[in-house]
């Protein structure tokens, strides 16, 4: 249980490692200003994931919960949702509009991040069958 964890661990932080600087440079590259910080949704993201993908390694061997983890990741999935509403309220709500920069800014860690979370724990759901 443990090397899976700190395999996943491991990933995120390369995964922050590699996309955060790249997206960085290319935002600045192209001049554009957010109205956010981007280290606080990719920070976000990195701690929800591993937060998820933790509680369900440990569910994941718990003999009551195998049969319904991909209910629970589901309902991981939902509260990410909220959580990351309220976490960016002022950015996502209080702001007229955001650019399509920003949109963009914000979906893509939430798409590189979730993208992980789905491949392992479907390679989890997998091996647990």
């Amino acid at each position: 249980m443990t090397k899976i964890v700190i395999t996943y661990c491991i990933t995120v932080i390369l995964l922050f490692v590699l996309c955060y600087p790249i997206h960085r440079y290319l935002i600045e590259k192209q001049e554009i200003i957010l109205h956010f910080p981007l280290n606080k949704i990719y920070q976000f993201n990195i701690g929800f994931s591993v937060l998820v993908c933790t509680n369900f390694v440990a569910f994941s061997f718990v003999d009551k919960f195998k049969k319904k983890l991909s209910y629970i990741y589901l309902g991981a999935i939902f509260i990410k949702l909220i959580l990351f509403k309220l976490a960016f309220y002022d950015t996502l709500f209080l702001k007229e509009l955001l650019t399509v920069s920003e949109k963009l800014s914000m979906l893509i860690p939430t798409i590189i991040f979730l993208s992980t979370d789905a491949f392992f724990v479907a390679k989890l759901l997998i091996k647990k069958q």
